[in-house]
């Protein structure tokens, strides 16, 4: 099982002081060998690359802006591990998975750069090995309150655990989604705006 250690540095807005900040462990796994293993948009598990690790499909690890508990994919996605935060995570870490499968362990210093408290977690994960190719993702998350940020004295657990029974498991793409990538990339919301965005060009030619 790996470990990683990602703190979030920040300063008080008053006094210009460093803010207190405790330890949360999450533990995010798949439930191998029992559990469901990810999967690409047509079926295919996600590769695991090669036995040195991090070189499998990506995973994120992170939260949405606006995600409350009975929405958790509301807002814009922010990552907390993968690609830009400096914590590798990808299918196959944590030992030589198979494909499909990861088990990892990421521990957190929070402050007040990290999510809310309350802020429900969630898992990304993408089709290939790079977010430059990727076709397809989807995002996994919980709205039973079991998922969401937390921090306190003693140090915290936080365990993520997605398990194919769970009746408060929730997908992006749908609950017909189910552990595959169905969402195409990019997402229709960015899509959208880049559209709105070549209407507005094209009109203030026109004009």
């Amino acid at each position: 099982m790996k470990t990683n250690l990602f703190v979030l540095f920040a300063i008080a807005v008053s006094g210009g002081s460093a803010i207190g900040a405790t330890t949360v462990s999450v533990a995010w796994y798949n439930g191998y060998p029992t559990g469901t293993k990810f999967m690409d948009h047509s079926g295919n598990y996600l590769t695991a690359g090669t036995s040195r690790g991090g070189d499998g499909a990506i995973l994120q690890l992170g939260y949405y802006t606006g995600a409350t508990q009975a929405d958790p994919f509301a807002g814009a996605w922010v990552p907390l591990t993968g690609p830009g935060t400096g914590l590798t995570s990808t299918i196959g870490d944590s030992g030589q998975w198979p494909d499909g499968c990861f088990d990892l362990v990421d521990q957190f210093k929070g402050d007040s750069s990290a999510p809310a408290i309350g802020t429900p977690l969630a898992i990304r994960f993408y089709d290939t090995t790079s977010l430059a190719t990727a076709n397809y993702f989807n995002c996994v998350s919980n709205t039973s309150g079991s998922w969401n940020w937390i921090l306190g004295t003693p140090e915290p657990t936080l365990t993520l655990a997605i398990q194919l029974s769970s009746p408060t498991q929730v997908w992006q793409g749908g609950a017909d989604s189910a552990f595959r990538t169905t969402i195409a990339i990019p997402e229709p919301s960015a899509a959208l705006l880049a559209a709105c965005g070549a209407l507005l060009a094209f009109l203030r030619r026109r004009a």
